[in-house]
């Protein structure tokens, strides 16, 4: 093979790893939700905050617990039940697991973050 094949070769194989590195970055920013049920709870895009609702029209309370990167941790409720609104928290941390509890019916899995 001559070297002038050998060179272009070279230069695509580096081109397509940069594309694989340039579209897999991206994918640590993004949005993740946790279940309980039907109920949900939700990060933002740059996972400092918190979104929980209770879609489930059973009268148990639903609450949202987050674990902060470096530590802390905070629970947020959905105070309204299952009228359609939410509960909503922010922090200036980021947030590094989550997950979605029922008072009477115990939690979902915990979603890790990072």
């Amino acid at each position: 093979m001559n070297s002038a094949k050998r060179t272009f070769r070279y230069l695509a194989a580096i081109g397509a790893a940069g594309l694989v590195t340039m579209w897999a970055s991206p994918a640590q920013a993004h949005e993740m939700t946790a279940y309980q049920g039907l109920d949900k709870a939700w990060i933002s895009a740059d996972h400092k905050s918190v979104t929980v609702q209770d879609k489930e029209c059973d009268g148990n309370r639903v609450f949202v617990v987050v674990n902060l990167v470096g530590g802390g941790s905070a629970g947020i409720n959905d105070e309204d039940g299952c009228s359609g609104n939410t509960g909503y928290g922010s922090f200036s941390k980021a947030i590094a697991s989550f997950y979605v509890c029922e008072n009477t019916e115990g939690c979902g899995t915990t979603v890790r973050v990072q």
